[in-house]
């Protein structure tokens, strides 16, 4: 009789913890969405040579690290910044305990009148309550 009710006591809570866990997806996409919506603004001001705009879209430690100048450096190096940028896929990443998300997109740019694909990924993490770019690589 005993183990009936900790069999049964264990599946109201096996059912519990699912509804829980169950619950704690549903935010998941949509997390993600506002951190694509995040990485593809940043993108579109580079391309459209906004880069305040994109600059106030990045994280204090983005910042510190490549500088305004850096990234004016940056966009001028990669002509695949200024081109149209296609959607490939989102990884999730962790830095330090901290949840974030690469995007990586297709990029093509003009350099001596031949085109150039680049992959461009775009790491985007919350802080301040925002999402915000941490890091640029293009490859």
């Amino acid at each position: 009789m005993d183990a009936i009710r900790y069999s049964a006591r264990l599946a109201v809570h096996a059912a519990f913890f699912g509804l829980v866990l169950a619950g704690c997806g549903v935010s998941g996409p949509k997390a993600g969405d506002d951190g694509r919506e995040a990485a593809a603004r940043f993108l579109d001001d580079l391309r459209a040579g906004r880069l305040d705009p994109a600059w106030q879209g990045t994280s204090s430690e983005f910042k510190s690290l490549m500088g305004l100048e850096g990234l004016r450096d940056c966009v001028k190096a990669h002509p695949a910044l200024k081109g149209p940028a296609e959607y490939v896929e989102a990884r999730d990443a962790a830095r330090e305990g901290r949840a974030m998300v690469e995007h990586v997109f297709r990029a093509e740019g003009r350099l001596r009148n031949k085109a150039v694909t680049s992959t461009v990924k775009v790491l985007v993490a919350v802080g301040d309550g925002k999402w915000g770019v941490e890091n640029l690589r293009v490859e």
